[in-house]
């Protein structure tokens, strides 16, 4: 199975990975159904869109490519996809892509014109057939320009703009066409002919149209069934990041939790198109909780149930019938009903039998209860604009999207923003009171380990000590903070000798400033 993956251009959203989510379930479906299923999800990181943004950003292309890789990866694993079998980028492809045009162009289907490369369109009588339309009323969206001999024809490989990446190919340097690395992927790993093509209902034309004409003239079978999944829309338009009607995976998944948001995804049927809004959203929760309450309430009262081996009828016929995972969840939820009635009247081999339905059958759709924690992780990738930190960094907690726990409040008093690593040290603070006193206080020869001098706001704390100083807009504002009266001046176990500066590095070392064991510095 070949599914068209992300092109990284930005951060995803939930119309993004609604088809993954969607394959998602048919991988596991044909694999409980007893298929050995590769699942092949490429990524696009080379394409006109990531070309202009990374431009428009500053950053180099393939940083910024990398960069919005890895968040798309990181929600696929949010919301429990299972990695696919290979995920190649287009770049890795080039030789490939090359291979498949000099075929083309042996054959007559193709032709160079001024570096670029063109499929020529009528040379293939069946094109348009998968699409539905006719020769004469398609429009590739490319522009006529300068080098084509009919319009309708679609590039295969750009020639190279100054700026722009580039390899060395028989025609010059170029780049090459978004629908030429789908089929050199595909073909790569999977062979000329394979079984499943998806992807979004948008990609049915141009892009899936031109994948096939161009394997097919190349002679080779490529895919035998095509599935497209609808869009998740709102206003009743495709959601899309040129139209500014997107919702971020991470926005969400700060008000729902990964596998609810999972439930609204792949509880409309893969081919009907998703309206967004938060009713919606609120009803897709609380009918995934139901399913949950259930299958903790048993495993509270009667022991944990185990995954029953056989999968219900009517589970079956309705995940068999076009993946139809409405009808599939109904089962559920009238398991859940079953089970319920079972539990409350003492039946607890009826509760448990139900239980180990529900979780077989919720397992297939990527929804069990009692998964592994880590299907529903979250997010390990950094979204552009955060500076990564381990977690040792002084500027974790600002580099973190959300606050680290704690058990207790931050400390109050005047704070100034954190400094980046490798700017100048200031007096550190102690550490957040819900930091372990191990973290606070360890010590290595004569030295200590140094906690984070950020509280979880992402803020600079003030610091402890002898040579304690008030931070910058409290000196501007006349104000002051009250250092601890353990390291006054005239405390008798402060130290006589002036601090020493820390020593730039992630444990920033320092010596201690009370002989008695105060707070550090």
């Amino acid at each position: 199975m070949y599914v068209c993956g992300a092109t990284v251009q930005g951060l995803p959203h939930i119309g993004h990975v609604r088809s993954g989510l969607n394959y998602d379930v048919l991988r596991r479906w044909l694999a409980r159904s007893g298929y050995d299923v590769t699942l092949v999800r490429n990524v696009t990181d080379i394409d006109d869109k990531i070309l202009r943004k990374a431009q428009a950003a500053g950053r180099p292309w393939w940083e910024w490519a990398a960069t919005h890789e890895r968040a798309f990866t990181a929600a696929y694993d949010a919301l429990g996809c299972l990695p696919p079998s290979v995920e190649p980028r287009a770049t890795g492809h080039i030789t490939q892509m090359v291979e498949l045009i000099e075929r083309l162009i042996e054959r007559g289907h193709a032709y160079p014109a001024g570096g670029d490369v063109y499929f020529a369109v009528r040379t293939l009588p069946d094109y348009g057939s998968l699409s539905g339309q006719r020769v004469d009323d398609v429009h590739q969206g490319e522009g006529d320009g300068g080098h084509k001999r009919d319009a309708l024809d679609f590039t295969l490989w750009k020639a190279a703009k100054p700026g722009e990446p580039s390899w060395p190919t028989p025609w010059g340097n170029g780049r090459p066409g978004w629908h030429l690395e789908c089929s050199a992927m595909a073909t790569a790993y999977l062979g000329p002919e394979f079984d499943i093509h998806g992807g979004g209902m948008d990609l049915v034309f141009p892009h899936h149209e031109n994948e096939r004409a161009q394997s097919h003239a190349a002679g080779d079978g490529f895919a035998r069934y095509w599935l497209h999944n609808a869009w998740v829309t709102m206003g009743g338009e495709k959601m899309s990041k040129s139209l500014g009607n997107t919702l971020a995976i991470e926005n969400l998944l700060e008000r729902v939790r990964p596998a609810e948001l999972r439930y609204y995804l792949v509880g409309p049927h893969y081919r009907s198109a998703i309206e967004y809004s938060d009713a919606a959203l609120d009803e897709a929760v609380a009918a995934y909780r139901r399913i949950e309450s259930f299958v903790h309430r048993v495993r509270e009262r009667h022991g944990l149930p185990e995954v029953a081996a056989e999968l219900p009828g009517a589970f079956t016929a309705a995940l068999d019938d076009d993946l139809g995972t409405p009808l599939a969840l109904g089962t559920v939820h009238t398991l859940v009903r079953e089970g319920n009635t079972a539990l409350d009247g003492g039946d607890a081999t009826g509760a448990l039998r139900a239980a180990s339905a529900v979780r077989a059958t919720t397992e297939v759709l990527g929804l069990d209860p009692l998964a592994a924690p880590a299907a529903w992780r979250r997010s390990r990738a950094t979204p552009p604009g955060r500076r990564w930190a381990p977690w040792w960094s002084p500027c974790w907690s600002a580099a973190r999207p959300r606050a680290p726990d704690v058990t207790s409040p931050p400390p109050t008093g005047s704070a100034t923003s954190c400094s980046p690593p490798g700017s100048p040290s200031r007096t550190a603070p102690a550490a957040p009171p819900g930091l372990s006193k191990t973290l606070r206080t360890r010590r290595t020869h004569g030295r200590q380990f140094q906690a984070p001098r950020c509280d979880p706001q992402g803020r600079h704390q003030e610091g402890h000590g002898r040579r304690f100083r008030r931070s910058a807009p409290a000196r501007a504002e006349g104000q002051g903070s009250t250092p601890p009266a353990r390291c006054e001046p005239g405390h008798p176990k402060a130290r006589r000798r002036p601090a020493r500066p820390c020593r730039p590095g992630p444990a920033q070392h320092q010596r201690f400033p009370c002989a008695g064991g105060g707070p550090s510095r």
